[in-house]
């Protein structure tokens, strides 16, 4: 009896360590999920953020890409105006030319200077 009290008493020292590491192993295990759960927090408030400036970045990519549509619209109308522009001033030339050459021709007979 007194070897089955020894035996007994020595299971349940050993079951006491067990139960011990065990509730160590509970604590360690507990205090890494509060770490994990902090690093998840901090990982999801870093994902909002990313998302809040993804969002902004899209907004502000959008407006420059109107800005850029509206600016390639006015180009395309001042080149039109430009090259109206070089036309009307290319005809003025010429009927300045016109003009010219019809006054160099009468002049000499005006003036009754001989023709060369």
């Amino acid at each position: 009896m007194s070897e089955t009290a020894g035996a007994i008493k020595a299971f349940e020292e050993q079951a006491a360590h067990a139960l011990m590491r065990a509730q160590e192993v509970a604590d360690a295990v507990k205090e890494e999920l509060g770490r994990a759960e902090l690093r998840a927090e901090r990982a999801e408030t870093m994902l909002r953020l990313a998302e809040s400036q993804a969002e902004q970045m899209s907004a502000t990519l959008e407006q420059a890409h109107e800005e850029l549509q509206s600016l390639r619209s006015q180009l395309a109308s001042k080149t039109a105006e430009l090259t109206a522009s070089e036309r009307r001033a290319d005809d003025a030339e010429t009927a300045i030319e016109q003009i010219l050459d019809v006054v160099r021709a009468q002049l000499p007979g005006k003036l009754n200077i001989p023709s060369e």
